[in-house]
């Protein structure tokens, strides 16, 4: 009885061990987290920015706007 008692507390024990060492932040990562700020004023677009390759993606409209530049 005792045995068994142990073997189950050590699956439990190895059991949290592999679900906490799957690294959970590489997956919370997303491109919600992109934020882009002119003058201390965070800027919001209709379309997120994107993040691909280590090349961050940005509607220029957007910022020429926030500028105050003409966009014809």
């Amino acid at each position: 009885m005792w045995k068994i008692k142990n073997k189950m507390i050590m699956l439990v024990l190895v059991l949290i061990l592999a679900v906490t060492a799957i690294p959970i932040g590489s997956f919370a990562a997303n491109n919600n987290d992109i934020k882009v700020t002119i003058n201390g004023k965070q800027l919001y677009f209709d379309v997120n920015p994107l993040s691909i390759d280590g090349r961050i993606l940005v509607p220029m409209r957007g910022i020429f706007e926030a500028l105050a530049a003409e966009i014809k």
